[in-house]
């Protein structure tokens, strides 16, 4: 099956442009559906010629509200080159392949616009030989579930309790997940004792938790002899479906 070969609209030189001269309109429907998927200024476009329909060439994609399309990709193998005249009503990019899409087969796009998009895509559907658009196609925004944010802070300074001799704080996080602490420690020679004991904390809700640093042995022994423990603390936040964020901190430590 042959498919559709993808490029990107805004990486192409000017002289590759294609202008599309003559490139006229028929009344005749495509028989292609489409649905559109995202968030912000990205999108997903995928059309499905029917198995019954015609052999397409190229697409013309618009915005409604004075919203443009800056990057318009299709995916495929390297290939076809970007529309930027004579493009249909209400459609601001176009894209011509060097071969087609055949009926029963399936196109992805990538999209990037100016602004988010309210509604949905007008996608114009052009015949094999790059010299007739079909019926326009709408195609509604589903939006996409947006990624749980992974954003969180950790109160400084620590401060230390004499009763249990740990080090308490507050880490303030955006929603539901897990936080994950621990004395990161690099060898240089050997295996460097960490100072403090490493944990994970469950967390329901968007909000403060409580810090625990238990000192090791080894933490205790120097809090008792210095006063203070310095190390680099790594802390670790997993929002529920969402990708962690780590950060690490220098501290002092005092007792």
């Amino acid at each position: 099956m042959r498919r559709l070969i993808g490029t990107a609209l805004a990486v192409l030189a000017p002289a590759a442009f294609m202008a599309a001269p003559g490139v006229g309109a028929v009344a005749v429907p495509s028989g292609d559906t489409c649905v559109a998927n995202g968030t912000g200024t990205a999108y997903t476009v995928v059309v499905t010629v029917p198995a019954n329909g015609m052999e397409q060439g190229g697409f013309a994609i618009g915005a409604p509200g004075g919203v443009t399309v800056t990057n318009f990709t299709v995916s495929g193998n390297a290939g076809g080159s970007a529309v930027t005249q004579n493009l249909p009503a209400n459609t601001s990019a176009g894209w011509f392949g060097t071969t087609s899409a055949v009926p029963g087969s399936s196109i992805t796009m990538t999209v990037t616009t100016s602004a988010p998009v309210s509604g949905s895509f007008t996608l114009v559907p052009a015949n094999s030989t790059h010299t007739a658009y079909f019926d326009p196609l709408t195609c509604a925004v589903s939006a996409g579930t947006p990624a749980p944010s992974n954003k969180f802070t950790v109160q400084r300074p620590f401060t230390y309790a004499a009763g249990n001799g740990a080090l308490h704080s507050l880490v303030t996080v955006p929603g539901p997940g897990r936080v994950i602490f621990n004395h990161r420690t690099i060898a240089a020679s050997g295996t460097p004792r960490p100072l403090i004991y490493g944990g994970k904390l469950s967390v329901t809700k968007a909000g403060k938790v409580a810090l625990t640093l238990r000192p090791t042995p080894a933490g205790r022994k120097q809090l008792a002899k210095a006063g203070l423990i310095r190390l680099d603390l790594s802390v670790e936040f997993s929002p529920k479906d969402g990708k962690p964020a780590n950060k690490v901190m220098t501290l002092t430590l005092k007792r």
